[in-house]
């Protein structure tokens, strides 16, 4: 069987309330939106929300290394060609020469970046879908999309039943 060589960027966008990063490495991922929406329980938008986390995760080909990626998050109400949420790192990923040596046998080897970017506070002006993209050489790489609505909460809080 062939293995299939996976596209350059890939990776995955997660949404959720906060992310904490120990200096063993080891992700925790707070409050996770994990449905394929957020929903808010209030009667109107706006809203503020007082943390929303974006955390990427991007795999590139390691010879592709030195060229920049950016990391663009478009809300419902952005236009397109303007995201809210840009992200461009400082400088191409490094790659240390034992880390090279390790990967010389393997064409297969991908190297990655996580970014938590946190919104807070933020500002939900109304429903639609957030997206987020890994964009390269003018091309987009869609890393993950998640919708937020609200539902109106009940008019009538529940009556105690005996």
């Amino acid at each position: 069987m062939e293995d299939v060589k996976r596209q350059s960027p890939t990776g995955v966008a997660i949404f959720c309330d906060e992310v904490r990063i120990e200096n063993t490495g080891k992700v925790l991922v707070i409050g996770g939106y994990f449905g394929g929406e957020v929903i808010f329980h209030t009667a109107t938008f706006p809203i503020l929300v007082p943390m929303f986390t974006i955390f990427v995760n991007v795999f590139i080909d390691r010879a592709e290394a030195d060229r920049p990626i950016i990391i663009h998050g478009y809300l419902p109400w952005d236009e397109e060609g303007s995201p809210s949420v840009i992200f461009t790192p400082n400088a191409p990923l490094q790659i240390s020469d034992s880390v090279r040596e390790a990967m010389a046998d393997d064409d297969q080897i991908y190297i990655g970046f996580t970014l938590p970017i946190r919104l807070s506070p933020f500002e939900v002006r109304g429903p639609g879908r957030l997206r987020v993209y890994a964009v390269r050489d003018n091309q987009r790489y869609r890393l993950g999309s998640i919708m937020l609505r609200h539902v109106p909460p009940p008019t009538d809080p529940p009556q105690p039943t005996s």
